[in-house]
């Protein structure tokens, strides 16, 4: 009679168990998509956000025939990163980075785009180092684009507070890869000007004005400034 007795608890102990598990597995996946389903009902509602949404869910669909075509990963991304600016809200953040990595394996890493717009979302994530990684992955993709350098000297500068030898080594790569550089030798003249190298500056101020007008009022001052240096 005993053993029957523990026999009946554990079968009862047992059931209680499954059904516990059974409700936490199937009633999670019942709030998440009422949570789904309330958050799309809000996007649509929105005016800033609707189109922007739609235009998520039409190209979700169109990867279901198409997916390889990279074109639909970087919208998605873009749209969730434009809703995460109007919004605020760090969830659609990850989205944008969920879809930006899925773009870089659909692009076999090979996309620098790809790779830049997920950097700049590590950024806004405030984790640099996966920034800077990204973004001299990008380089090696795609030396010619002077954004990627103007973009990683921010992250070492203003992210990660590096020595100004690793920035300036950044320019100078940037400089010996790209056939038009000025934006690049205009961005690292006001570097040194910042970092006060002034005779640096003036060596790059006056290589742009060898080309393009505008810089000599900015070759003046830098002159008055090394003349009142000790």
């Amino acid at each position: 009679m005993r053993r029957l007795l523990v026999i009946a608890v554990l079968v009862v102990l047992g059931i209680a168990v499954v059904g516990t598990a059974s409700w936490v597995f199937f009633g999670r996946s019942w709030l998440s998509d009422r949570q789904a389903a309330a958050e799309a009902d809000m996007l649509r509602a929105d005016p800033q956000t609707a189109e922007m949404f739609a235009s998520i869910e039409k190209r979700q669909r169109e990867i279901e025939s198409t997916p390889d075509d990279p074109e639909l990963y970087l919208s998605i991304g873009n749209n969730w990163k434009a809703i995460y600016d109007f919004r605020g809200d760090v969830r659609f953040l990850d989205r944008a980075i969920e879809w930006y990595e899925k773009g870089v394996g659909v692009t076999k890493r090979k996309n620098s785009l790809f790779l830049l717009n997920l950097a700049n979302a590590y950024r806004l994530r405030t984790q640099p180092d996966k920034a800077e990684r990204l973004l001299r992955e990008a380089i090696e993709v795609n030396p010619g684009d002077p954004v990627l350098y103007t973009t990683l000297v921010d992250v070492l500068r203003y992210d990660l507070k590096r020595d100004s030898n690793d920035v300036i080594d950044v320019y100078k790569t940037g400089l010996a890869s790209l056939v038009d550089n000025a934006p690049l030798v205009q961005s690292l003249a006001l570097y040194l000007e910042d970092i006060g190298r002034y005779k640096d500056a003036l060596v790059y101020y006056e290589l742009l004005a060898a080309k393009y007008p505008g810089f000599e009022e900015k070759i003046a001052s830098l002159k008055q400034h090394i003349a009142e240096q000790p």
